[in-house]
């Protein structure tokens, strides 16, 4: 029996049999597809209506919503059957700046600015644009504002008091007529019709001017006559040129004249005589008269200060036949004995009633004091001149401080800067016009801070910085618009600040952990001074280039060292609690002793605090009341400091012969700060209010 195997139809074999449709591809036409029971279907395909293998929507049906948050709009689906993404809202208060929308800011946002150079701020409205500059400073506030251009500002917006409704000193010149002027034509050049004193020029006026054709105006001028002796013309009464020169020499007045009668028997017939106005053999000056006082005295000799007689015409009140000061008459000629009892006047300055006064300094001619203090959240610099307070300050820092003032006038001081990630501090120079940048800090690799500035009155600067690179104080000076380093090693330099004298040469103290020398840089050179194996703290230099400082050797007891030019001696051996000495340039130095009371435990209390005063030749206590003294201070003239009476602390001065109580009041005066030169004393009283006392008739140590 043989099977033949035979090939039975079925769906699946590509073959179209019986009742099928299709098979495979076979029978099937566009957009079909054979079922899995060899039926002809419908194919899938995107646009279908079915969200089909593969596809996230098809057709209307995928409309969705979206619901992240901070998210909007409708999710469509696409013609490849995906989703459409969604879209983020941008909105005014999402904190993020959309410059497309046309915001300027978002959220806190505060910007400095300023009005016609006064300073102020912008913040950010609800609308998302910044309000227009907002400034407290104004003309008329009673601030000298020099950033805006103020030379003045007396507290209200009134003309001719002085200072213009535009805080401009009114003066002769400046264009405007005010009280007491008749004329103003913007200039102080006299022979223009308007003279230097804003008064009507005239013929007749005395002043020659020239835009009304004047040739002349009621002067005489020497002239010569035809016969050669010396005379003198008038101008004429329509101011048009001169008239006839006239004299009252003649040939045989029995009056010498030279070059005239030179050459007559008149001439070699005069003897030399004082006061013919002829400077003849013996005689060191002839100024035509026989009087003294005027230069020239009755015998043709020079007056002069040091010849031993009082020439009132010289401005001389005394002539001791020298010209060696401090032996009663000055080298010149100034009486150095005061003719009255000592006499003061106390006035107060400058008051901040919401804020301290601090880090007073003053010029050591006296006439300038600067400090700090906060106004409107923002710590400003004023300058007073002995007529009126300037405030100084780098438009949009919040913090100017540590200032300096020289004998010019001229302010150093530092400014924060701030960026979105760091801040620091520059020194910046106020030269009686407008503030300039000194240091760059900026343009190194790591911002440190620049602190302490001083000024000389030579204008040279000075400042202590910490670079990267070293990672220690350096002292820096800047002069003739140069900045030079004046340190460059390891140690600690001006970690407690540096001194300059009005020279510019500059001490301080440095090195290695509590193994501290004092150095000296003389503007060429830097000498250790000290040079020793202990603890130095740098505390004042004179213009002589002498030095003062504190040496604590085992962190108890203080004691007091100078440096007279030659060598560094030991001016205290007590074992006790010497600080904050002082010095002047005659070498005499001034200093707080406190006996055998260790440092940091000095109180009101405590009654070893006295007042010592070294001479140049030896040291004397000025006080010895058992009283607190809080501060001292020394100038050329004047000892002074702030001690306790009981009460509270006052003021007091010693001359170099008596001690005397300035000040008698219910507060503290001079506790804090304390300052003298020149005639001049400057305290702190209370915390915000600033004192000057003007001594009469000082006349030194």
């Amino acid at each position: 029996l043989e099977c033949t195997l035979i090939d039975l139809p079925f769906c699946g074999d590509g073959i179209i049999n019986n009742d099928e449709e299709c098979d495979g591809l076979a029978g099937v036409g566009f957009l079909q597809e054979c079922s899995a029971d060899c039926k002809i279907q419908q194919a899938a395909y995107c646009g279908d209506g079915i969200v089909n293998n593969g596809e996230q929507c098809d057709g209307e049906g995928g409309l969705s919503s979206c619901s992240v948050a901070g998210y909007a709009g409708i999710v469509e689906c696409q013609r490849n059957c995906t989703f459409s993404p969604c879209q983020l809202i941008e909105f005014c208060g999402d904190g993020v700046v959309q410059t497309n929308t046309s915001e300027e800011c978002d959220g806190i946002t505060i910007i400095s600015c300023q009005i016609n150079g006064y300073s102020g701020f912008k913040d950010c409205d609800e609308f998302c644009s910044l309000t227009a500059c907002q400034t407290n400073e104004s003309c008329g506030d009673g601030i000298v504002q020099a950033n805006a251009g103020e030379t003045c500002d007396d507290g209200n917006s009134f003309d001719n008091d002085g200072c213009s409704a535009l805080c401009q000193t009114e003066v002769c010149g400046d264009g405007i007529v005010n009280n007491g002027e008749e004329c103003d034509d913007g200039n102080t050049v006299s022979g223009d019709t308007c003279s230097e004193l804003c008064r009507i020029e005239y013929c007749g006026d005395g002043i020659l001017t020239v835009d009304l054709n004047e040739v002349c105006d009621s002067e005489y001028a020497s002239c010569v006559t035809p016969e050669g002796y010396q005379g003198s013309k008038q101008c004429t009464i329509d101011c048009t040129g001169f008239d006839t020169c006239v004299t009252s020499l003649f040939c045989g007045d029995g009056i010498c004249t030279a070059n005239a009668e030179d050459t007559t028997n008149c001439f070699l017939d005069c003897p030399n005589v004082c006061g013919n106005g002829v400077l003849e053999a013996g005689e060191n000056c002839d100024d035509g008269n026989t009087f003294a006082n005027d230069g020239c005295n009755e015998n043709c000799d020079l007056e002069f200060c040091g010849d031993g007689i009082i020439q009132t015409a010289l401005n001389e009140n005394c002539d001791d036949g020298n010209m060696i000061s401090n032996d009663g008459c000055s080298a010149s000629c100034i009486n150095e004995i005061c003719p009255e009892p000592l006499s003061w006047e106390i006035v107060q300055i400058y008051n901040n009633p919401s804020d301290s006064v601090n880090e007073l300094k003053i010029s050591s001619s006296g006439e300038y004091a600067v400090w700090q203090s906060i106004v409107n959240g923002v710590k400003q610099i004023f300058r007073y001149d002995g007529t009126q307070i300037i405030q100084i300050a780098r438009p949009g820092s919040d913090i100017n401080d540590q200032p300096d003032v020289n004998s010019d006038g001229q302010v150093v001081f530092r400014s924060k800067i701030d960026t979105p990630t760091e801040n620091w501090f520059e020194i910046f120079h106020y030269d009686n016009n407008s503030v300039q940048q000194i240091t760059d800090v900026a343009s190194l690799p790591v911002h440190e801070d620049s602190t302490t500035p001083a000024i000389s009155d030579t204008g040279i600067f000075s400042w202590v910085y910490s670079p990267h690179d070293i990672g220690e104080p350096e002292i820096y000076l800047h002069q003739n618009g140069i900045t030079e380093r004046v340190t460059n090693n390891l140690f600690n330099d001006g970690d407690s600040g540096a001194h300059m004298n009005d020279l510019g040469h500059i001490t301080w103290n440095g090195g290695l952990s509590n193994n501290h020398q004092v150095y000296l840089y003389d503007g060429s050179q830097t000498l250790n001074i000290s040079d020793n194996s202990t603890h130095n703290i740098i505390a004042d230099i004179n213009n002589n280039d002498q030095l003062l400082w504190n040496n604590i050797s085992n962190g108890q007891s203080s004691e007091i060292f100078m440096y007279n030019g030659t060598q560094a001696i030991q001016l205290t051996h007590n074992n006790g609690n010497d600080l904050f000495p002082q010095l002047n340039n005659k070498g005499y130095a001034v200093w707080i002793s406190a006996d055998h009371v260790p440092i940091g435990e000095e109180t009101l209390q405590n009654p070893n605090s006295e007042i010592a005063f070294f001479n140049g030749t030896e040291t004397i206590l000025l006080t010895n009341n058992q009283h607190y003294e809080s501060t001292v201070a020394i100038s050329d003239k004047a000892v002074v400091w702030s001690g306790f009476d009981g009460n509270d602390l006052e003021i007091y001065l010693f001359d170099g012969v008596n001690t005397y109580q300035l000040t008698d009041n219910d507060y503290d005066d001079g506790g804090e700060m304390l300052y003298t030169a020149g005639n001049y004393l400057y305290w702190i009283a209370q915390g915000n209010t600033l004192y000057k006392a003007t001594i009469n008739c000082l006349t030194g140590l």
